[in-house]
């Protein structure tokens, strides 16, 4: 009866141990699923950071080597009559060592800002709007020719701004004495910042410089 009794015992204490090792097994599976799941995370996570960390240089890069430089001096045209400027004009050309920048009037944003106008202006591809009419801008390649500006190239802007009292948001026409900025925005590179103050007194002809 003795050996009956511990024979079961032996039986069920081996049963048991089986139970534990199925237990283990499981646990021990679930953990490299586990640890499979996370890695495939992380190795995915560092593959997307490292794709948009190059995207990034790339775009910085890109911006860094597109920018454009003022060629010569800013000059404008005065309605002596009305005592206000009617055009200012200014040259750009590609920075030494950077690459071309294109200048579609359709991808180009040129803005006039002063003490009391903040307008983005219209382009007019021919320059037909007059100065008195309305605010615009417009510009013509003095060397070189096409939509973006080469190493090499030189194009010429020409600003209109003898609407800006009637113009969406201008409250005075530009006149003596008074500072403003120009901006341009092209489509990629660096955005081109001139600023001036008109002189004390309104001729046909001004240099800013």
């Amino acid at each position: 009866m003795f050996r009956r009794i511990r024979g079961l015992s032996r039986e069920a204490w081996s049963q048991q141990s089986g139970i534990t090792g199925l237990e283990t097994a499981i646990v021990l599976i679930a953990f490299i699923v586990v640890a499979a799941v996370f890695a495939f995370a992380v190795l995915t996570t560092g593959l997307f950071s490292t794709e948009t960390a190059k995207q990034t240089a790339l775009t910085g890069l890109s911006q860094a080597t597109s920018t454009l430089a003022s060629r010569g001096s800013i000059t404008a045209g005065g309605d002596t009559g009305n005592k206000v400027v009617g055009t200012i004009k200014f040259r750009l050309t590609v920075a030494a060592g950077n690459d071309s920048v294109g200048l579609a009037p359709a991808n180009t944003l040129v803005s006039f800002f002063d003490q009391n106008n903040q307008v983005n202006l219209l382009n007019t591809a021919d320059g037909s709007l007059t100065t008195s009419g309305d605010t615009f801008w417009y510009h013509t390649w003095l060397l070189g020719e096409g939509d973006s500006v080469e190493p090499g190239e030189v194009v010429e802007f020409t600003i209109g701004v003898g609407g800006l009292a009637t113009a969406d948001g201008g409250t005075q026409a530009l006149g003596a004495n008074t500072t403003f900025k120009i901006e341009v925005i092209p489509a990629e590179g660096a955005v081109v910042v001139l600023g001036r103050t008109t002189p004390l007194e309104i001729t046909s002809i001004m240099d800013m410089d």
